[in-house]
């Protein structure tokens, strides 16, 4: 539950920084635990969705999981309930499948790379302990545990919001017309 509320938070605070708002980190908290049920349904809708497409055929499972990427997102900065929030994510990427899906792997690869250093940098570190020669029982380093980690999520997880909602905008801008009006209102100046 409070990983809801705070995802809804990082949501509502990474969306007022692209509108060029500021939102005190009490406000992104109460935006996140107002939203928080709307947000839960969404994403269990999503979840049964995309299990059901890949339980069918992988294909419609990943059309699913593409088309309802933003329903999080609409349910937080556009106030909509889970059914809606679906509704609005399906519209938005329609039409624009292959470059969402696209952007989306690229974030995906990204944030997986940047963990995957941290993963590799705790493996390593747990290999040249002499315990581990000595067959005793090792876990991991407690820097990367209670260090590493916890820093890596700070730096990713609003990183990753942030991409998202860049992409949920863009996407916004594209279905309604406003981008090719902000380009011709540019170049007619």
């Amino acid at each position: 539950m409070r990983l809801l509320v705070l995802m809804a938070a990082i949501i509502a605070r990474a969306d007022a920084v692209a509108k060029g708002r500021r939102l005190a980190l009490g406000e992104s908290l109460l935006i996140g635990w107002r939203r928080f049920p709307a947000v839960l349904g969404a994403l269990v809708c999503y979840a049964i969705g995309a299990a059901v497409g890949l339980v069918l055929f992988i294909v419609p499972g990943m059309i699913l999981s593409v088309s309802f990427v933003f329903s999080a997102y609409a349910a937080v900065t556009d106030e909509m309930g889970p059914i809606e929030a679906l509704s609005h994510s399906w519209r938005l990427v329609r039409g624009h499948w292959w470059r969402t899906a696209a952007l989306v792997s690229v974030i995906g690869i990204i944030v997986g790379s940047l963990y995957s250093v941290v993963m590799v940098f705790a493996v390593v570190t747990m290999l040249l302990n002499p315990d581990v020669l000595g067959g005793v029982s090792v876990t991991m380093p407690w820097y990367v545990q209670f260090v590493l980690m916890p820093v890596m999520g700070a730096l990713i997880m609003p990183l990753l919001y942030t991409m998202f909602i860049a992409t949920f905008n863009d996407l916004k801008l594209r279905h309604g017309g406003q981008d090719i009006a902000a380009r011709i209102a540019a170049t007619a100046t």
